[in-house]
């Protein structure tokens, strides 16, 4: 891994996602994402790796006090709290 010597945890990683409409906000998700051996992001779906890194993402906000919910629409994980 010469572009990415760091943490295997920290190859867990997701695009933010924010739709507006005229009054604000609507709503805000992500795409889980996982870092490649080039240090790319690489989009994930709704599939074992996805999921794996939406419950690392999950543990790690808990852990962090906050109490948001994550729900899967498609191959997108939309947020709320």
């Amino acid at each position: 891994m010469p572009y990415y010597p760091f943490h295997p945890e920290s190859r867990n990683t997701a695009i933010a996602l924010c739709r507006f409409d005229r009054d604000g906000l609507v709503s805000a998700g992500l795409v889980p994402c996982w870092i490649d051996d080039a240090g790319r992001p690489v989009p994930l779906g709704d599939d074992e790796e996805g999921r794996e890194v939406v419950a690392y993402i999950e543990r790690i906000t808990r852990q962090a006090g906050l109490k948001t919910e994550f729900r899967w629409e498609g191959d997108e994980v939309v947020l709320r709290g």
